[in-house]
Parts: structure tokens; C-alpha cells; sequence
């Protein structure tokens, strides 16, 4: 999700996808917390979240419990370069429209 001379890093301000039970979702990293294991925790801003959002309201009626994920891991996050990303719309665009 990056060019090769990339070198994105995970942190605030960040442009991260999560890929969770088959949904592409993308976001911005609001917060970087090192927890007592010193592994890195991050809070995430997702756009255009609705289809997540309903399947966990949807799990959690189900369980009775909220199954809301509010912090992520590193290995659940990838940085993304939207330059990239922009570009890879615009390709897709560009072959639809022959």
C-alpha cells in the first residue's frame, strides 16, 4: 500500500487500513500509546465505516456484550501512502471509462 521508497511509519496522524472479516477499511491513527509490554496501542478515526459498524451492532445483540474494537495493535494496522492509494482509484476509473 506504498511505494518502494516508502518507509510509513505507524503514528498519529497516520493513513492506516485494517482488513477485519473481509472489509477494507481505512482511517487515521488520532492516538499512539506504549502500554506496560511496550507494545505500541492505536486509536483510529475509520471513514466511511457504516458497513463496520452495523456488522458490530449486529455481534454485539447477539453476544449481549459491546464488540466494539477501540484499540488496535500494530500488526492489525498497515500504513498506506494515499498518494498511492488516489492513484490506484484513479487507475481503476480511468479502465472502467475504456
Amino acid at each position: 500500500m506504498k511505494y518502494l521508497n516508502d518507509t510509513l511509519s505507524l503514528d498519529e496522524g497516520s493513513f492506516v487500513m485494517n482488513h477485519h472479516n473481509g472489509l477494507l477499511r481505512f482511517g487515521v491513527i488520532t492516538r499512539k500509546a506504549i502500554g506496560p509490554d511496550r507494545w505500541a496501542r492505536y486509536e483510529v478515526q475509520f471513514f466511511e465505516d457504516e458497513v463496520h459498524e452495523h456488522n458490530v451492532d449486529f455481534r454485539s445483540k447477539l453476544c449481549g456484550e459491546d464488540r466494539r474494537h477501540h484499540v488496535y495493535r500494530g500488526d492489525e494496522l498497515s500504513p498506506v501512502n494515499p498518494e498511492w492509494l488516489r492513484n490506484v482509484v484513479t487507475s481503476f476509473e480511468e479502465n472502467q471509462n475504456g
